[in-house]
């Protein structure tokens, strides 16, 4: 994704008028910050902790994820000091009385652990990545092809357009 100041300022600009983004401004910085109050928000109508949050945010951006990976891919937002310390957060999400917001998914076929993906959007339809074959949905050996045919395209058509970029932005120097 590309975004320019200007695609960006009016996004925070609408996210400061929701309360949902707060600037802050350091003597040693030049430039303003930006942080989120998704916290202060989301504890107005749920009793997320911080750990939860974090959980949930990864699980967001990223879907299903096993247990060390929410701990490393968390750890900017909290900083857990264990696998079970995850485990522990990704229970109480799951036992919640006003939820669950996690399921453990089952572990697929050549995966070392099992997945956790959140339930804010209903229950996950598809927890099979791309391309990868379990017994409960055997794709075949012609939608897999096909499925990596298109992602080489796909690949092709961002290379193209990272070149032309590129490109342009050689012109500038010369």
């Amino acid at each position: 994704m590309e975004l320019t100041e200007d695609d960006v300022l009016p996004a925070l600009d609408n996210l400061i008028d929701k309360t949902l983004v707060s600037t802050w401004k350091a003597s040693h910085n030049r430039m303003a910050k930006y942080q989120h109050k998704l916290h202060d928000r989301v504890s107005e109508k749920f009793n997320f902790s911080w750990p939860e949050l974090a959980v949930l945010g990864v699980l967001f951006l990223r879907g299903a994820q096993t247990v060390g990976e929410l701990r490393t891919r968390s750890s900017r937002l909290h900083d857990f000091e264990s696998l079970e310390s995850v485990a522990e957060v990704l229970r109480a999400l799951e036992e919640d009385t006003d939820g669950p917001y996690v399921t453990l998914l089952p572990r697929l076929e050549g995966r070392k652990e099992s997945r956790y993906a959140h339930l804010f959007c209903g229950e996950p339809e598809n927890i099979a990545p791309k391309g990868i074959v379990t017994r409960e949905g055997n794709i075949g050996i012609t939608s897999r092809v096909e499925a990596l045919d298109l992602e080489v395209s796909e690949l092709k058509s961002r290379l193209q357009a990272m070149e032309q970029r590129i490109e342009s932005f050689m012109k500038q120097f010369e």
